[in-house]
């Protein structure tokens, strides 16, 4: 029993009670009033809510706000001082945390009457119980406090006792920041043009290893390759390269005794010794490993981020066995992207941390034993560990419009549209009309929207569950098939808005284009395993692999022609009856990042800023002007008018942050 604003509620039957009058409330209003009344007075977010009240569930629009509105009304809260909003973010419970104890006569109670209240009791005891016991209770996040403070993107950030190193980002350089945070003392240990991953303290804490990007001249073309570098923290000598540039990007590298180093590159972990450069050696891991996302080594305990075969996100635990191999301990399947996940942080001997989505997730030996929201606008990636009780992050707080470009007088006028403080991306213009879509995080996670036009600056929300991934328009306009961390799904624009699930037996990760004419309904789409072109039959639910893997992008002609581009050749392919053959028109254009196919005509931005449009039935190409650094990522064409739509990035905040942690014992 609670008491709130004079109402006695009865939490387990949903019972509220004031004055001798009884009304009862609807489950889903009891629901949120408990995950409310539950969080002891703390912000909740809207994304928490739902997946509590709603689990494994899409909701209709407006769900949580009706419940919260009904919840008002029941409490009589009509100036919004009980259950406050917060914009954007979610709600929180102002009440005393303590149960208030009712009041009782002397006299004796009837055998009913200790029926009821020890049933009452058992009730109390249960929710104390499960109170204590959740996963959710586990631990909570008092405070998110910023470290560092400049305009510049500070990141990656790493430490050793009261050492903090970072990574300092302005334009094309980074400087790699050494700080000591007892004394505030701070220098600065490198510069390069890109650091990869954070930086690995050995265990003395006087020396470190990172990776770094590096940019070569190469036949008059820019090539890049990254290299591990080793570093002494306590002065300004140079650096001493102990591994070769290497093509494929090195993501992480850690310390793995005092002469070999262990990293990731190219999907797989290596050994190196840290005098013999060309000595690397290839792990042998456990075999359902297929995709490593991360990796995090902490005192001899291996930790891999990844995906299977089949596309399920796991964490495998592994431990050091002899000749530098690891033993698998144990394995934990998550329910979401690791891709879009942080690297698993070591909290102590036997809890382990990762963020994903503003959401910090606790595992204890083999399971998932909590989980709290991070309540903030930016995004919260987790890094490191400060102290038992508090982590080190990198907070990102975005800024994107989306810039729509029309072709007049034989170049691209400019405008933004959708201007806000949010982050919005990937729009695209509905086939058949004059909508556009595109994903925002207007309401604290990413969502699908819809403005009306090119001009309208009130957009409509049209999801409200589990963020939203990629998306893509169905080919007549009338509906949009969008991704989530729990699969695929439709969302019919006619009326009634109506929203479908489609289970797949294969994990996808992006949509790419939706085929449907007479005999055929399909996406065209890439697998997470092995990012593997593939088509998926929307009526039997059948995923048909095909001939290309590492696709970047690709667009369909018809179901026997399909024109692609892969990550390690960015020159358009054709593939017909599972054979590939390049476009000779195309041969000399290198790909920026996609092209779009509108009406038989190819929309193709190139390397060197061109924009093409490439006619199939007459196999011509003519150039388009150029795009600026404002378009560079273009989200879709029209070809009548002639338009495109563009991700625009615009200044954002990077900073250190220290999270606070409570409730937790280590």
């Amino acid at each position: 029993m609670i008491i709130i604003n004079g109402k006695t509620i009865d939490l387990a039957t949903g019972e509220l009670n004031q004055h001798g009058e009884t009304q009862q409330l609807e489950p889903k209003v009891l629901a949120v009033l408990t995950v409310l009344y539950q969080a002891n007075g703390m912000l909740v977010s809207q994304q928490t809510l739902l997946d509590t009240v709603w689990p494994n569930t899409v909701v209709a629009p407006n769900a949580l706000q009706r419940c919260i509105t009904q919840l008002r009304k029941h409490l009589a809260d009509d100036d919004k001082t009980l259950i406050q909003t917060f914009a954007k973010r979610g709600y929180r419970l102002q009440v005393p945390t303590t149960t208030p104890r009712l009041k009782t006569t002397r006299s004796l109670p009837k055998p009913r009457s200790i029926a009821m209240i020890a049933v009452a009791l058992l009730i109390i005891l249960s929710l104390i119980w499960l109170q204590f016991s959740s996963p959710q209770q586990l631990l909570s996040v008092s405070k998110i406090s910023p470290l560092t403070y400049q305009p510049s993107a500070e990141q990656q950030g790493s430490t050793f006792n009261q050492q903090l190193v970072y990574v300092n980002k302005t334009g094309n350089t980074s400087q790699l920041i050494w700080l000591n945070q007892t004394s505030g003392e701070e220098r600065i240990l490198h510069q390069s043009a890109h650091y990869l991953g954070v930086a690995s303290f050995a265990a003395d804490g006087e020396t470190l290893l990172i990776a770094e990007q590096v940019f070569t001249e190469e036949d008059k073309e820019s090539k890049k390759c990254s290299q591990i570098i080793l570093l002494a923290v306590k002065n300004n000598s140079d650096p001493r390269i102990v591994s070769p540039c290497m093509s494929a990007q090195i993501s992480q590298v850690y310390w793995l005794n005092q002469t070999k180093a262990i990293f990731l590159a190219n999907n797989q972990l290596s050994t190196i010794s840290l005098t013999a450069p060309h000595s690397q050696v290839t792990l042998n891991l456990t075999d359902d490993i297929a995709k490593i996302a991360h990796f995090t080594l902490s005192d001899q305990q291996l930790v891999i981020s990844g995906q299977t075969a089949t596309g399920q996100n796991s964490l495998w635990f592994l431990t050091p066995h002899t000749n530098d191999g690891f033993t698998l301990s144990h394995k934990i399947n998550l329910t979401y992207d690791v891709f879009s996940a942080s690297a698993a942080v070591k909290l102590t001997d036997n809890k382990w941390l990762q963020s994903h989505l503003n959401t910090l997730y606790v595992y204890c030996d083999a399971e998932l034993c909590g989980q709290t929201p991070l309540a903030t606008q930016a995004t919260i990636t987790l890094t490191a560990k400060l102290n038992p009780k508090t982590l080190l992050a990198t907070s990102i707080l975005k800024n994107a419009a989306i810039t729509h470009r029309h072709w007049q007088e034989q170049q691209w006028q400019a405008k933004h549209i959708l201007t806000s403080e949010f982050l919005e991306r990937s729009a695209q213009f509905q086939p058949n009309g004059q909508a556009i879509a595109f994903i925002s995080n207007r309401t604290g996670t990413e969502q699908l929207w819809l403005n009306q036009n090119t001009t309208a600056q009130n957009p409509k929300q049209l999801t409200f569950a589990d963020p939203v991934h990629d998306y893509i328009w169905q080919a007549d306009g009338q509906a949009l098939w969008f991704l989530t961390a729990k699969g695929l799904y439709q969302l019919t624009l006619t009326a009634p808005e109506k929203i479908t699930h489609h289970p797949l037996k294969t994990a996808i990760s992006d949509l790419m284009q939706h085929v449907e004419d007479k005999d055929n309904n399909w996406l065209l789409v890439k697998t997470q395993a092995g990012s593997q072109l593939a088509s998926v039959n929307l009526k039997t639910a059948d995923l048909t692999l095909l001939n290309v893997v590492d696709v970047a992008w690709a667009q369909a002609l018809d179901a026997s022609r399909i024109i692609f581009a892969t990550i390690k050749h960015p020159y358009l392919q054709l593939l017909s009856d599972n054979s590939t053959s390049p476009i000779t028109e195309l041969a000399d254009i290198k790909l920026q990042w996609r092209f779009y196919l509108r009406h038989q005509q190819l929309y193709i931005p190139d390397k060197q800023t061109r924009i093409w449009r490439y006619d199939f039935t007459k196999r011509s190409k003519v150039q388009l002007g150029h795009y600026d650094a404002d378009s560079f990522l273009t989200t879709d064409f029209q070809g009548a008018p002639l338009q495109m739509l563009s991700d625009t990035p615009k200044a954002s905040q990077t900073n250190l942050v220290a999270i606070s942690l409570t409730g937790l014992t280590p």
